[in-house]
């Protein structure tokens, strides 16, 4: 009985049900290790959905959900969005540009620095620039991070580089204030 309290649960029944649910979803999100020659297309149909599906979930649970909510506000007292990213973080900015702009968001990628920085001169102080950077450590990414005091338009960073960001954020919301 002592369990379910210590474990943050008000009830038993309560804590049974989130063990069953997470059980339900350990079994269909599972993959069934067998050679790619005894698999029938079904099982691989079966196994990629599960793997969405897992994916989906695992991505749910680690979402800021507030910091999306405060970002899709930002993006949309927004004229006009830039997305820019090198790599496999320029894929995640033109996948981003393509879903803005199915909403009648006003986006657009640049694909090189160059087209970035004649875009720039076109942007205002109600445009957005969202630059996406897994480490923070290519020669585009650096140079527009050391560009970032010039910019006359609010910006906006996503990465999964954890070491650097805290100083990155100070210096955006410095930037920000400036604005």
């Amino acid at each position: 009985m002592r369990l379910f309290k210590k474990l943050g649960y008000k009830t038993l029944k309560q804590m049974q049900m989130n063990y069953y649910n997470k059980r339900n979803i350990i079994e269909m999100t599972s993959i069934k290790k067998q050679s790619i020659n005894e698999k029938m297309v079904d099982d691989i149909i079966s196994e990629v959905s599960s793997y969405s599906l897992y994916s989906v979930l695992k991505t749910n649970e680690c979402l800021n959900k507030k910091m999306i909510e405060n970002l899709a506000l930002f993006l949309l007292s927004a004229n006009k969005v830039l997305t820019f990213g090198m790599g496999n973080s320029g894929i995640a900015a033109q996948f981003l540009t393509s879903s803005l702009n199915k909403i009648g968001i006003n986006c657009f990628n640049p694909v090189s620095i160059h087209d970035l920085m004649i875009q720039k001169e076109y942007l205002k102080n109600n445009d957005v620039l969202i630059i996406f950077s897994t480490s923070l450590e290519t020669k585009e990414i650096k140079f527009i991070l050391q560009k970032l005091d010039s910019f006359k338009f609010k910006t906006c960073l996503v990465t999964e580089e954890k070491t650097k960001i805290n100083t990155l954020l100070i210096l955006l919301s410095v930037i920000q204030n400036m604005i």
